[in-house]
């Protein structure tokens, strides 16, 4: 958290923008060092820092659509929720109206330190739908046991995750399939 407060003090002393994409309910506020503007769209570049519901977000660049209420961040991103959790991915889409968050290639570590690598996840009313991915506890290049599956879904309020088509693997051998 310290890194991200440092952030935003220097993104503020070097004259860093502030963009709020809803003014009415504040849900999110984008920071950065170069901010551009047209009628329906906002570019920001540069150390950006997305502060979104629950969650901080640091990335190379992002863009906001205040027609289709869509932010698109790209480039580096580190993601932090309240809970503890935290992705890394290359792009992620927000959906500030409908809160449908879609990220690209993410890497996430929960607070028990389970990871779960997928080539796409789509987040909708809590609820997950994941891609071609792989979960495990053991180091990330080497990892003792680990289970690959093509795709789940995951039911926030049950707390139930369906895995398709998947293996569980000790080292690179599978032994359930």
């Amino acid at each position: 958290m310290r890194k991200y407060l440092l952030w935003f003090l220097l993104l503020g002393w070097l004259g860093g923008e502030i963009l709020y994409a809803n003014q009415e309910s504040q849900k999110i506020e984008v920071l950065a060092k170069e901010m551009e503007s047209t009628q329906t769209t906002v570019h920001a570049r540069g150390g950006v820092l997305v502060y979104y519901k629950d969650s901080v977000i640091k990335a190379d660049r992002a863009t906001y659509d205040r027609a289709s209420n869509l932010l698109k961040v790209d480039g580096n991103i580190e993601m932090i929720e309240h809970e503890g959790n935290k992705y890394k991915s290359e792009h992620l889409k927000i959906n500030t109206q409908s809160n449908e968050v879609v990220f690209d290639e993410l890497f996430s570590m929960s607070k028990n330190d389970v990871w779960l690598m997928s080539d796409h996840v789509k987040k909708k009313e809590g609820n997950y739908t994941l891609g071609s991915s792989m979960i495990s506890s053991c180091t990330i290049t080497d990892p003792l046991w680990k289970i690959a599956f093509d795709r789940a879904l995951y039911e926030s309020e049950t707390q139930v995750m369906k895995l398709y088509d998947a293996k569980v693997y000790f080292w690179d051998t599978p032994i359930l399939y």
